[in-house]
């Protein structure tokens, strides 16, 4: 699941996105949520609405930009555990 941190996020949306994927898929499959566009935000911003989130939906938060490449490998190595 990915969103805009950049953006004004609209929780109830991305409940409704997870909901809708939650649907489609077996419970034993981990969902990731991804913010995306963190290279627009201070260094300094905390997440918090995004964590609590992400909590909340026993899901796994990551922030990330695939602008320039913050926390992709990062990403990709959270990915790879949920196989392990």
């Amino acid at each position: 699941l990915m969103c805009d941190c950049a953006g004004n996020q609209d929780f109830i949306l991305m409940e409704t996105y997870l909901d809708r994927i939650r649907s489609h898929i077996d419970e034993t499959v981990p969902i990731i949520f991804v913010g995306n566009k963190v290279d627009l935000l201070s260094s300094s911003h905390d997440f918090s609405d995004f964590k609590q989130f992400a909590d909340d939906n026993f899901l796994q938060f990551t922030p990330i930009s695939v602008k320039n490449g913050e926390n992709v490998f990062e990403m990709r190595e959270l990915i790879k555990s949920c196989y392990e």
